[in-house]
């Protein structure tokens, strides 16, 4: 781990020693286990830089936190579909919301994360938690007397009031069916019976009544917190890049994230919500999309400008060592692609900038170019004035990432068929309550797979799957896209 900062190297290198046998023994397992099965081609385990490897191959700690990756992987794969450069990805499960982004068509690497309060020196996609998710319990501040959410969640066993296994904490998944939102019926496509009348009772007992409120005003004060909660969550990640949350458009995938994704995506003034066939399993489906990548970065330390062919030395012998290992995974050169980032900074400061780069052959030309976009860079990240260009510029690490290209999963092409729905799509009405007219509505409900490409669903209304609930509010409206897809949008804006 040839980088600047000993204490994150140290912890970098002693986490993986630590982690080695464990994820090697397991990976070992799994692959004679599927090898028993029939399996018979090679197996690859993701890597939280954003790509996949062979176990020879692979670091043990860039194991950690990849599940959640590939949630960004498929954002961004979906997205060069739509033509998204710009994208929020949201994912909302039983026990956590995790907020990634996409910016000008690629993921942010977080080069120095935290792991258990320790800094560590690996690249991992910059995914950022919190305690939000169907599963997260609403309780009362004992000192304060407000109504507070997570960050302790009712997990899956017992899970929510409403699953009637045990559970005895309100959650928010409790509050969604009182509000109407989910229906206990048809919950994982009626596989599930949930239990409404508990969920209004615990909510009114352990909420509504010290509160002195009504058992509604209670779970609509639940939807609208965890809402708030995680549209700061959102903002805050956006205002790093020096954007705006409305230059972007929302992926909202896991189980319960379609349920809240058109209400904080109204808070952020984001112009588009979409929803997936897969979301409730979309960092699977990213996962599988994922290429070979392997990273290397070597700290240097100097002082901008740099002679180009310094620069170009460096970059090729981390190339050479990456084609290397990549030719040991079954890429060849001519398949391999490469993309190159310096980090840099202003001198007598402590922490660097990304700093993209193509990926070519540079010259001198080239380097006083990467100067100036280095100081354009800065100013867009922290504002503008913000630069100090006379203290001068220090190259701290050059990073370069291979890239093996790996089959996709096609994603199937719908003919459209009209913006009116088949009657057949349509399930009924039922009373549901939305926090921004204080009431319940009249709510149509349809049947996700019976609507075609095309179709129109104008909100209030419901679109219900086996496997997630999508909300779309009064005066927002739903289209099914060629992908079938949901897009959520102000039906104004048409």
């Amino acid at each position: 781990c040839p980088v600047i900062r000993e204490y994150a190297r140290s912890n970098t290198v002693i986490i993986d020693g630590f982690l080695g046998n464990k994820v090697r023994g397991y990976t070992n397992r799994l692959a004679s286990l599927l090898q028993c099965e029939g399996y018979t081609h090679p197996l690859f385990i993701m890597q939280a830089n954003g790509g996949v490897s062979l176990p020879d191959e692979m670091s043990p700690i860039g194991t950690l936190g990849s599940g959640p990756c590939g949630g960004i992987i498929a954002a961004q794969y979906i997205g060069e579909h739509l033509g998204h450069r710009n994208i929020i990805t949201t994912d909302m499960g039983g026990t956590s919301f995790d907020v990634g982004l996409i910016v000008d068509g690629f993921w942010r690497l977080d080069r120095e994360p935290v792991v258990e309060r320790m800094h560590i020196t690996w690249p991992m996609i910059d995914i950022e938690s919190i305690g939000a998710g169907g599963g997260t319990i609403a309780w009362i501040d004992p000192v304060t007397r407000q109504l507070k959410l997570g960050p302790q969640s009712a997990g899956a066993d017992p899970g929510p009031v409403c699953y009637d296994n045990g559970g005895e904490e309100p959650t928010v998944t409790d509050a969604n069916v009182v509000l109407g939102y989910i229906d206990p019926d048809y919950f994982l496509g009626g596989r599930i019976k949930l239990n409404r009348k508990k969920a209004e009772e615990t909510i009114r007992e352990k909420i509504a009544e010290p509160l002195d409120m009504g058992t509604i005003e209670a779970a609509a004060g639940i939807f609208d917190l965890i809402n708030g909660h995680m549209s700061d969550l959102i903002r805050r990640q956006v205002v790093t890049t020096g954007r705006i949350p409305e230059e972007f458009v929302i992926y909202a995938f896991g189980g319960a994230g379609p349920v809240h994704a058109a209400s904080y995506g109204a808070n952020l003034g984001v112009q588009k919500t979409y929803i997936f066939p897969t979301s409730a399993v979309f960092s699977s489906f990213g996962i599988a999309a994922a290429d070979l990548m392997h990273t290397l970065t070597v700290s240097e330390r100097l002082v901008m400008p740099v002679r180009a062919e310094e620069l170009n030395k460096r970059i090729r012998s981390l190339k050479e060592r990456l084609l290397r290992v990549a030719e040991r995974e079954g890429v060849r050169r001519e398949d391999a692609r490469f993309r190159q980032t310096l980090l840099m900074r202003y001198r007598r400061q402590l922490n660097e900038l990304d700093l993209p780069i193509p990926d070519r052959e540079h010259s001198d030309e080239d380097i006083l170019e990467i100067l100036e976009s280095f100081h354009k860079h800065y100013e867009d990240v922290y504002g503008e004035g913000s630069g100090y260009p006379e203290a001068g510029v220090e190259l701290i690490s050059v990073s370069v990432d291979l890239i093996g290209p790996a089959p996709k999963p096609a994603l199937r092409r719908y003919p459209y068929v009209g913006a009116k729905p088949d009657d057949q799509a349509f399930k009924g009405i039922r009373q549901v309550y939305f926090s921004t007219v204080h009431d319940f509505l009249e709510t149509k409900i349809w049947d996700y797979h019976l609507l075609q490409p095309g179709n129109m669903v104008l909100g209030p209304a419901i679109v219900e799957t086996p496997i997630t609930t999508v909300v779309v509010p009064p005066r927002y409206q739903a289209r099914v896209d060629e992908y079938k897809n949901i897009e959520i949008e102000e039906a104004a804006t048409r």
